[in-house]
């Protein structure tokens, strides 16, 4: 089994993406995704569901060019890096409440 970077919960930054301006964003691991396809990968990876903790912003862009903008997607986990991990009972809390901190 692969050893993911993350888990929910987690604070996480950005550090590796095909549009440079989604590098660097902090995000609030929030969900998992499971294994997806996803752009510039071979083969499906594991892929989180995440939301901006602070003043930035997930950006994708669609097949024609056009870009979109949102503070809650999806990143692969190999585009993150743990920063944080929160204390066990408030991991059960988000999960239990389906909320971010």
């Amino acid at each position: 089994m692969k050893l993911l970077n993350c888990r929910v919960g987690d604070l996480a930054v950005t550090v590796k993406a095909e549009l440079p301006e989604n590098i660097g964003n902090v995000v609030r691991i929030i969900g998992s995704e499971g294994e997806r396809s996803w752009y510039g990968f071979d083969k499906p990876t594991h892929v989180w569901e995440v939301v901006i903790v602070e003043g930035g912003r997930l950006v994708y862009e669609s097949g024609n060019g056009e870009k979109s903008y949102t503070h809650r997607g999806c990143v692969p986990d190999v585009f993150l890096r743990r920063i944080a991990r929160p204390r066990p009972e408030t991991i059960e809390e988000l999960e239990e409440d389906c909320c971010v901190l």
